[in-house]
């Protein structure tokens, strides 16, 4: 599946779809962070269109069969830098110089902004499912390998497995609805999953329900009503 590519990621969840009659877990998990500028295929700014837009397309392909599945769940991955995010409905696609800081941020609230309307919208419908995030602190992988590696040795920091023990733990643990989970170090760097900082700007119901809008007007999905 290419995440740049909304009719790759609708082909890859019909072909889930007509292969499986239950979905228990998804995790939106694929991202990318400080790329050279350049837009997804379907225009978006390509840290916006790959790490939330692609996501949300891909939740909403595949929820017939999440929702038909009981007590699955949805897990999102957003981060750290979700805290410095806002949502500029006028620069989504590059519309603005770029600035590869405020775009990845951008990004990274957006995915937690649609966990919490998605269970907000899950709780509405009465469905058993749930959506939860999570997000890996500073974890060594190949995240930053198109604008500079070795950036991540000036941070505490963990391995590749070690920053997934935060998706394991929010996709299997016990764990209430709209839970946000991170590791439990100083500024949640490194560490073992625990309850994780939410920028109050991520929890506005007003601007869940303007990007959840958006999305599915761009995408031409609707869900969730």
């Amino acid at each position: 599946m290419d995440l740049s590519d909304l009719k790759s990621v609708k082909s890859f969840a019909e072909s889930i779809c007509n292969k499986h009659n239950q979905l228990d877990i998804l995790i939106n998990n694929a991202g990318v962070m400080f790329p050279p500028s350049s837009k997804t295929k379907d225009g978006y700014e390509l840290q916006f269109g790959v790490n939330f837009m692609a996501h949300f397309a891909l939740t909403a392909h595949l929820f017939e069969l999440i929702n038909s599945t009981k007590n699955s769940r949805v897990v999102t991955l957003s981060s750290i830098a979700h805290k410095n995010g806002k949502i500029d409905f006028d620069n989504l696609k590059l519309e603005n110089p770029y600035d590869k800081f405020r775009e990845y941020g951008q990004s990274k609230v957006a995915d937690l902004i649609f966990t919490f309307e998605l269970q907000r919208r899950l709780e509405k419908n009465n469905s058993s499912t749930i959506s939860v995030g999570a997000h890996p602190g500073i974890s060594k992988t190949e995240l930053l390998r198109t604008d500079n590696p070795d950036m991540i040795d000036e941070f505490p920091h963990m391995s590749a497995n070690q920053g997934a023990f935060s998706s394991l733990y929010a996709a299997t643990e016990n764990i209430e609805n709209g839970s946000y989970i991170g590791p439990d170090g100083e500024g949640e760097m490194t560490g073992s999953p625990a309850p994780a900082f939410i920028a109050e700007y991520a929890k506005g119901e007003a601007i869940g329900k303007m990007l959840w809008e958006y999305a599915e007007k761009e995408i031409g999905v609707t869900f969730l009503s």
